[in-house]
């Protein structure tokens, strides 16, 4: 009984040393693990936040291309849609819209139609019935927008918009037709760049199958309701491009008037093409953000030691 009692006393020490190192090792791996997860979740935070960066920043560059792409697919409907055209049907929509500009000038305002004379407005040079009129092309800023009848908020939000009251842009003397676009949308350039045009610059529209060319001959801001500027010269072919400014501001209207010249070479003509464009700075950013997400990647991933 008493070499018993002598041998627990003995091993008690070793019953209570073993139980505090198993209860130090689960803690230390407790420990470990909780240390790892945040360590992860630390770099799966700090990934986000970058993603979610990176997106903002490079969501203009994406819904450009988006838009430019949009508007290159309905040109290209249209064209198609124009090509299938019979000759009589070509000539019948070119004659309504002549004769509209001509009836046009014999409307007391031609600012607030009736409404009989808006339905006539909205059913001439709707080829296809989608609204869509011509195409606009400015080579010195890279613009080829589609142009809808119309300014109203879903037409210019993704194109230009031709303004009622105006002469259809058919050409021939004694017409000005005026196209408006938006200004520093963050979805679409759109005409943002128009104050880069000068004097003698070009652009062109393309109706149907007619491509008529302009010369830029006046520059000039003018309140909203100032519409002198938008007047028909009876010895002009005139087209205005409008838009709004001061940049942000939009208190303004900027006008790009230009008269109709001769043609210049085709390949001048067709200069400007979106299609598949992707912004340079869209491209560094998806570099650079692919670059850090991988740095951070190989940082989370630590090598593991060798075994012995």
């Amino acid at each position: 009984m008493r070499f018993l009692q002598i041998y627990l006393r003995a091993g008690l020490p070793l019953v209570i040393n073993a139980s505090y190192l198993k209860k130090e090792k689960e803690k230390k791996e407790r420990d470990r693990i909780m240390k790892k997860f945040f360590s992860r979740l630390f770099y799966i935070i700090l990934i986000a936040a970058f993603l979610g960066g990176a997106g903002l920043l490079g969501y203009p560059y994406v819904a450009d291309f988006i838009n430019s792409w949009q508007a290159s697919k309905a040109i290209d409907q249209y064209s198609e849609s124009v090509t299938s055209m019979d000759n009589g049907e070509y000539e019948k929509i070119m004659e309504q819209a002549h004769a509209y500009n001509q009836e046009l000038l014999t409307q007391p305002d031609r600012y607030n139609p009736s409404e009989e004379f808006h339905q006539k407005y909205m059913d001439t040079l709707n080829v296809g019935e989608t609204g869509l009129m011509g195409t606009l092309t400015i080579p010195k800023i890279n613009v080829k927008l589609p142009i809808y009848h119309t300014t109203e908020e879903n037409v210019l939000q993704s194109a230009a918009g031709h303004i009622e009251g105006t002469s259809l842009p058919v050409g021939g003397i004694g017409t000005h037709s005026v196209i408006s676009g938006h200004t520093g949308l963050p979805t679409a350039r759109l005409l943002t760049d128009l104050d880069k045009l000068e004097l003698n610059d070009l652009f062109t529209l393309t109706v149907l199958n007619e491509k008529m060319t302009y010369q830029i001959d006046d520059i000039s801001v003018v309140l909203p309701q100032e519409a002198e500027k938008l007047a028909v010269n009876p010895d002009k072919d005139e087209v205005t491009l409008l838009t709004c400014t001061p940049y942000g501001i939009n208190t303004h209207r900027l006008l790009i008037k230009g008269h109709r010249i001769e043609n210049p070479e085709e390949d001048y003509l067709n200069k400007v093409d979106q299609t598949g464009r992707l912004d340079i700075k869209l491209i560094l950013l998806a570099g650079a953000g692919l670059g850090i997400i991988v740095i951070l990647i190989l940082l989370v991933r630590k090598p593991k030691p060798k075994k012995k």
